[in-house]
């Protein structure tokens, strides 16, 4: 979606079924009528939605509130990175994570339907802010096998029954990771991230993977923020080319930048993607209406590290 609120989306969702239950779906497709006719909430704000209900068999008029939290981390609501760095190491992950910022073909697979799905969410949820505008399938069905032959960029899930039926196709340019065996079955060039970034990724990944098996989600936030330093490095002052016509001046950012080459190609080429194009317009059109304080890259590289201080000191008398 567009407007990423995955808090938001749970409300409608619990209201849906709801009604699907004790209403029937006449009642679901009003309601969800009823939503799409105004826009969606900016984050902090709460929107009304009006729905017929049908009560002792008569017909009145229902309101629901439906509010969209600030909390840019609402989305580990639904998502643990747990899984993944349990079975794969930390080069590897980041290996992942490379092929998902170029928007590659990539393949997950695993004989567990729970930890593929796990697995496949939290690398789908890498590139927050940034969101995967291509195909996504969880969990793809053996009939359904040659969608892997597919053209654009996808991310699969593909259960290990179906490995043998995969190994069959003519599959180009493919990453493929197995995780029961921790390791890519595939693995195909791709452009790649800065040395140095992705050196202190690594580093602040690997500080903190011995702390997977925490039972709270502490660890899934740290995590979260790691993949986030990674955007906000290079991206934190974008608002100053946001020009008065609220466009972004991405050249003069990248003009303007002390960086190396190898830097401002990554730049370049990570500006070309679906997920920048998206993330782009959205800025726009934040700033429009005055509200690019609340973009999470916005906030300082003092402000994350304090952040992360904090939750590396309480591990520490944790464990």
């Amino acid at each position: 979606s567009f407007s990423s609120s995955f808090s938001g989306f749970s409300q409608i969702l619990e209201i849906v079924i709801h009604k699907r239950q004790l209403e029937g779906f006449k009642s679901v497709f009003t309601f969800l009528h009823s939503v799409l006719a105004q826009p969606f909430p900016h984050p902090g704000e709460t929107m009304t939605v009006s729905s017929m209900v049908q009560e002792n068999n008569k017909y009145c008029l229902r309101q629901y509130s439906l509010t969209r939290i600030e909390n840019s981390y609402d989305y580990l609501e639904h998502v643990t990175f747990q899984p993944l760095f349990k079975k794969m190491t930390v080069p590897e992950i980041v290996d992942i994570f490379e092929y998902l910022v170029f928007e590659n073909r990539i393949i997950v697979v695993a004989k567990e339907i729970s930890v593929l799905s796990q697995c496949i969410d939290s690398i789908f949820a890498m590139t927050h802010p940034f969101l995967w505008q291509h195909v996504f399938i969880p969990i793809l069905p053996k009939d359904l096998m040659d969608y892997c032959t597919a053209p654009m960029p996808f991310l699969i899930g593909v259960p290990s029954s179906s490995l043998p039926l995969l190994g069959k196709l003519p599959l180009e340019e493919v990453a493929i990771i197995e995780l029961d065996s921790k390791k890519f079955f595939l693995k195909p060039e791709t452009k790649a991230i800065p040395t140095s970034m992705r050196t202190k990724l690594e580093k602040r990944l690997k500080k903190i993977q011995k702390h997977c098996d925490s039972e709270d989600k502490e660890f899934d936030r740290l995590v979260a923020i790691q993949f986030l330093q990674f955007f906000t490095e290079v991206f934190y002052d974008y608002p100053k080319f946001i020009n008065s016509n609220h466009m972004f001046k991405f050249d003069s950012l990248i003009a303007a930048k002390e960086i190396s080459q190898e830097h401002k190609k990554f730049l370049r080429d990570f500006s070309c993607s679906q997920m920048f194009s998206v993330w782009k317009r959205s800025r726009e059109e934040m700033s429009s209406r005055g509200a690019l304080d609340q973009c999470i890259l916005v906030q300082s590289k003092k402000n994350i590290q304090k952040k992360l201080s904090k939750r590396f000191r309480r591990f520490s008398t944790l464990y």
